[in-house]
């Protein structure tokens, strides 16, 4: 049946939160939150991202699943990707978490599965994740150290000598 569709179904994760007064609270990530522009007009993070330039997602790693997963088994699993931006996603870039602190390495996609019962994927690649950068956190910069996934554009990140630089 959602083949009659032309166009990505997106799904949106509202939780609700009670307090002791009985009062709601709401809570969501919004739709493409990565692509919204800043209103800081001193901002040193370059142009926004468009929908359109975006080929790579970026995901953080801890250093055990990043050796056993992303470089063992040539994919990455349970990630959270907008449906609308499945298409565009070309490449996996990996940013492992402290010490590191930086994307290191960027890996060509074969396929983007459902991964099991819920709204997340895996990722696998076409080949061995090759190095690049590294592309290092900025101390006091911008972009504060990855928590979870973000899109990119391979240029963007080829060219970036630091994260401020590559969102």
């Amino acid at each position: 049946m959602l083949e009659k569709f032309k166009f990505p179904i997106e799904i949106l994760t509202l939780e609700r939160y009670k307090n002791d007064d009985g009062k709601f609270c709401y809570v969501f990530e919004p739709f493409l939150k990565d692509f919204i522009p800043t209103n800081n007009s001193d901002s040193k993070i370059g142009t926004v991202l468009d929908s359109e330039s975006v080929d790579t997602i970026v995901v953080p790693a801890q250093e055990d699943g990043f050796r056993e997963t992303f470089l063992g088994e040539n994919r990455w699993y349970q990630i959270r990707i907008n449906a609308s931006m499945i298409s565009h996603i070309k490449y996996l870039a990996v940013y492992p978490i402290a010490p590191v602190s930086a994307i290191t390495y960027v890996a060509e996609v074969a396929s983007i599965e459902p991964w099991q019962d819920g709204n997340k994927y895996v990722v696998n690649f076409t080949n061995a994740p090759q190095k690049i950068g590294p592309i290092k956190l900025v101390q006091g910069g911008k972009v504060k150290q990855l928590q979870n996934s973000r899109y990119a554009s391979l240029d963007r990140l080829k060219n970036a000598k630091n994260l401020d630089e590559a969102f």
